[in-house]
C-alpha cells in the first residue's frame, strides 16, 4: 500500500468469483479480502462494485479480517473499488 492524495493509502481489494451457484441477492457471488500497508486487514472499507459504464452495482463493508462478499449481476468485467477512513 502506498500513500495517495491528501495521505489516503491505497488499498487492494482481491476478489475472486465463487464457484457455481448464485448467491443470496440472486447474482454470482465474488468473495475476497481487503488489505492496506503490509497486507493487514482493513475492517469496515466500503467495498463497492460498479458497471464499466459507471453504474453502481453493489455494495459491501468488510467484515473485522477485511473479508466481503458483493453479489455481480452475472458473468462479465467489472470495476471494484475499496475505500477506508485513515
Amino acid at each position: 500500500a502506498e500513500a495517495g492524495p491528501q495521505g489516503a493509502q491505497r488499498l487492494a481489494a482481491v476478489a475472486t468469483v465463487a464457484p457455481e451457484g448464485a448467491g443470496a441477492g440472486g447474482g454470482i457471488p465474488v468473495r475476497g479480502f481487503v488489505r492496506g500497508a503490509e497486507s493487514a486487514a482493513v475492517p469496515r472499507a466500503a467495498v463497492t462494485l460498479i458497471s464499466l459504464a459507471g453504474r453502481q452495482l453493489g455494495r459491501s463493508v468488510a467484515q473485522a479480517d477485511g473479508a466481503y462478499t458483493i453479489d455481480a449481476p452475472g458473468a462479465g468485467s467489472y470495476v471494484l473499488i475499496a475505500s477506508a477512513d485513515g
